[in-house]
Formats: structure tokens, C-alpha cells, sequence
């Protein structure tokens, strides 16, 4: 790898800086991002971990502002790839709204398992005609195999939706990033694929690190 030497310098500051200056949650969260980079197929379990204390502190605030401000009306959240679900039920809780989480796997014992990767998956998050529902999901677009995830737009595209997806601005962290998820049997997005499929779609970027891919149902 080039510049070997340079990157387990910049590893070794900035872990210094986490151990010296960090909360025990980001402690934390550092041993679970790395369990699942450092884990031969990854580690899921770990990964849903680190995202939750992520997203919590950085990712979740702006996107309630935005839900609250964009989607007031909306009396049911459904989230797609929920995971442990703290995106979604925040969402909901700050709505005043009734949360179904589903997953293809059921990491809650509460979360209905809907493989989107199955036409019958598809057929079971089809809430077309359904004013009073927002779909949301966080990273979960690059986790579908193309195909399906085309099949998927068409069914964002009948409904309300508030979809963030991780896409770094910087080129060097965006290439990594692409190469560790296709490592991980991942594809490749951009946000202007779901604007090409999906009338009325717009991106909102958030911060450096993440689009906030949204859609309001005019009814």
C-alpha cells in the first residue's frame, strides 16, 4: 500500500486524540468500527454498533429537523434495513408517529423481516396510496444488488421517503470507501442514480460524510 507509513501515523494520532480526549461511548465505538473492518467477511453485529453511536451524535439530529420540517404530517414511519433502529424511532418519536422497522434480519426480536432483495419483500413495503406514511433507511442503498435496487425505486417512488446515504466529499476517502464495500460483496451508488429513477427526488447533503435523499408524496 502506498504511503503505508503515513496512514498508520495519522491511525495512530487520531487514536491517541480518541483515547485521551474521547467519551467511553466513541472508545467504544472505535473497537466496533474496527472489529468490523479487521473481521474477514465483516462483522455486522459491530458495524450496526458504531453506526448507531455515529449517527446518533452527527447524523440524526439534522435529519429529524428535516423530517419535522418536511414531513409533519406523517402519522407512520417504516424503516428499511433498520438494524437496531435508533434512525427511524427517533424520527418517528420526533413526528409523534407509530414506528415499523423491518430488516431482511431480525437484530431486535421486534423488527419484521422483509428481504428487499425478494419480490415478495418488495410487495410487503408497498405503501402506495398511503399519505400518512414516510419511509426511511440509513446506508442501506449501496447493500442491494442493482437490480433490486431499481425494482426498489420504483416503489420509493409511489411514497414519501428520506433516505441518507454515506458519500464522502473528499475523492481519497470515497475511493477507499467504495473498495471496502465492494470487498464486502457491496455496489456502488450515486445519488444521481435515484434522481434518474425516481421522479421529484432531490439530495440534500449533510456534512461532509452523508446525502439526505428525500421525496415528498404530493397527494
Amino acid at each position: 500500500m502506498k504511503g503505508e507509513r503515513s496512514t498508520l501515523d495519522t491511525m495512530y494520532h487520531n487514536l491517541r486524540l480518541i483515547h485521551l480526549e474521547g467519551s467511553d461511548d466513541a472508545k467504544r465505538a472505535v473497537h466496533h468500527i474496527s472489529d468490523h473492518l479487521m473481521t474477514r467477511g465483516g462483522n455486522y453485529a459491530a458495524l450496526l454498533k458504531y453506526l448507531e453511536y455515529y449517527g446518533t451524535q452527527f447524523l440524526l439530529p439534522r435529519a429529524c429537523d428535516y423530517a419535522a420540517h418536511m414531513f409533519h404530517d406523517k402519522s407512520v414511519v417504516v424503516e428499511l434495513g433498520a438494524g437496531t433502529g435508533w434512525f427511524g424511532e427517533a424520527i418517528a418519536q420526533r413526528l409523534g408517529a407509530s414506528y415499523l422497522a423491518t430488516d431482511k434480519r431480525d437484530w431486535t426480536k421486534q423488527t419484521n423481516v422483509v428481504d428487499l432483495e425478494t419480490e415478495d419483500g418488495l410487495r410487503r413495503i408497498n405503501f402506495e396510496g398511503r399519505s400518512d406514511v414516510l419511509v426511511v433507511a440509513v446506508d442501506l442503498l449501496h447493500c442491494l444488488e442493482p437490480a433490486w435496487r431499481l425494482k426498489l425505486y420504483s416503489q420509493l417512488a409511489k411514497v414519501s421517503f428520506m433516505v441518507a446515504e454515506y458519500q464522502p466529499t473528499k475523492p481519497t476517502q470515497r475511493m477507499s470507501y467504495d473498495k471496502q464495500i465492494e470487498h464486502l460483496g457491496c455496489y456502488r451508488f450515486s445519488p444521481s442514480e435515484l434522481g434518474t429513477w425516481v421522479p421529484n427526488a432531490k439530495d440534500t447533503r449533510i456534512g461532509q460524510y452523508y446525502v439526505m435523499l428525500h421525496r415528498k408524496e404530493v397527494v
